[in-house]
């Protein structure tokens, strides 16, 4: 064997090595010409991308990209521009048609001005894997803070919620108003047609209070039991008697069936308090559920 034939396979031979990593590696490689086109790129673009390589030589890689993420990848290439390191970012890109895959690319610059070269990495597995972890703290989130049966802010958020309108009400100088609202006779509706029928038709009442309110700071959440509660930012005795009364109506209107009832339907009786600049939450709450009781206990004795 000649001595050049020897220094060649010498060196061909980690060159291959090298060659055949590039090409059946998890990434593809590009090589990002000044002009923001592709020079040369990795055949493993045809497993990641749905791309052969032949076909983005000399193409725009943002031409592919969704153009909801299209200034993502611009970011990047504007870092690599203006000579800073380019943060790693994620896109989605089209593969055929109207299919596309999530990419997350790296990047960094070659010396003496001739591009950038970029990782396509495809990471669509790891994207699935994270919404459905969202969605599982979302579920979580929702059990810690929401009532299952009516699906409202549970008390102990209803109450942070009562607690944050009395602090602004305090700076502003103005009052609130705590509604509660009883569900008349729910254990003998509950014996009457079960407590699944119960939990539905409190679920509807549920509905139709957050129907009547008006305002976005108005908000209604379960106490306890029969009972939901409202806060009304910024609203005296005589606006709170005016919501009041809309709820009343908007429960008589679902014309539920109640064959206990004096006037054979659901009904609701609604108290509420309004807040001094002392008032605390559980105080203003505990007035109110007090005023219901009361006249619960005189709708039963009559």
């Amino acid at each position: 064997m000649s001595t050049a034939f020897a220094s060649y396979v010498h060196q061909s031979a980690p060159q291959d090595a090298f060659r055949q990593m590039v090409e059946f590696g998890p990434d593809v490689m590009v090589h990002v010409r000044p002009d923001g086109l592709c020079g040369q790129v990795s055949a493993a673009s045809l497993r990641v991308l749905g791309r052969a390589a032949t076909t983005l030589v000399g193409v725009d890689l943002r031409e592919f990209v969704l153009d909801a993420d299209r200034y993502l990848l611009d970011d990047l290439l504007t870092q690599l521009a203006v000579g800073e390191p380019g943060v790693p970012t994620a896109f989605r890109f089209y593969t055929v048609d109207t299919e596309w895959v999530w990419i997350e690319a790296c990047a960094r610059l070659l010396p003496d001005g001739v591009g950038a070269v970029l990782s396509l990495r495809d990471i669509s597995m790891r994207k699935e894997e994270e919404a459905v972890l969202v969605e599982a703290n979302d579920l979580l989130r929702r059990r810690a803070t929401l009532d299952p049966v009516t699906s409202l802010p549970n008390r102990g958020h209803f109450i942070a919620a009562i607690e944050r309108e009395l602090r602004r009400g305090h700076r502003e100088e103005t009052v609130s108003a705590v509604l509660v609202i009883g569900f008349d006779d729910l254990g003998g509706y509950n014996e009457t047609y079960g407590r699944d029928a119960g939990d539905l038709a409190l679920r509807e009442i549920a509905t139709a209070v957050e129907g009547a309110l008006c305002r976005p700071g108005d908000s209604a959440g379960r106490l306890e039991g029969a009972m939901l509660g409202v806060v009304l930012p910024s609203t005296d005795l005589r606006g709170a008697a005016a919501v009041a009364e809309r709820i009343r109506l908007a429960v008589a209107g679902l014309d539920l069936e109640h064959s206990l009832a004096e006037t054979g339907r659901v009904s609701v009786t609604v108290s509420f308090a309004c807040s001094d600049r002392y008032a605390k939450a559980d105080a203003l709450l505990r007035e109110a559920m007090c005023e219901v009781e009361v006249a619960r206990a005189a709708f039963l004795i009559s």
